[in-house]
């Protein structure tokens, strides 16, 4: 785990130590608010935080394998971004024993994303640059650069300019 000592973590953050492998590198320009759980668990993904003006807001939780937030990325509060999904084919064995699939694709929020309150990011999202997503949203593939989504299922509502 690596932590910059310019980062700005609230003592009341909650970061695990790493395990299977997985790599926590905080860079010196992000922000993680009180009550932020980071949790890398399953696997030998990244957890980078190491965007300029990038921001993680309070509840908001990471558990997985693999995320990278880019420059002047705001998580909002209570989000959950949770890049990884479990094995549960066979069922003579309890779930939690089988393991976890590979990942699609790691959760990438490219630069100056924003992510809208109690949106989850499943395995496979990515946000491209300057895209803006309404609270309570549910992501699991890549969204285009630019626009701002919004809905149940989620669409394209308008774009930033």
């Amino acid at each position: 785990m690596v932590i910059s000592p310019d980062a700005r973590i609230s003592k009341f953050a909650d970061i695990d130590h790493p395990v299977s492998g997985t790599r926590i590198d905080v860079g010196p320009g992000p922000g993680v608010n009180s009550f932020v759980k980071i949790n890398p668990a399953g696997g030998s993904g990244a957890v980078i935080i190491h965007g300029e003006g990038c921001y993680i807001h309070s509840g908001t939780i990471y558990s997985g394998n693999g995320v990278r937030l880019g420059c002047g990325v705001v998580v909002s509060a209570n989000c959950t971004l949770v890049p990884m999904n479990h094995i549960f084919r066979d069922r003579n064995c309890p779930s939690r024993e089988q393991g976890l699939l590979p990942n699609r694709r790691r959760n990438l929020n490219e630069d100056d994303a924003w992510i809208g309150a109690k949106t989850m990011n499943l395995d496979g999202a990515v946000l491209c640059q300057d895209c803006v997503l309404d609270a309570n949203l549910l992501v699991v593939a890549e969204v285009a650069a630019h626009p701002f989504q919004s809905g149940k299922p989620f669409r394209q509502v308008g774009d930033r300019v």
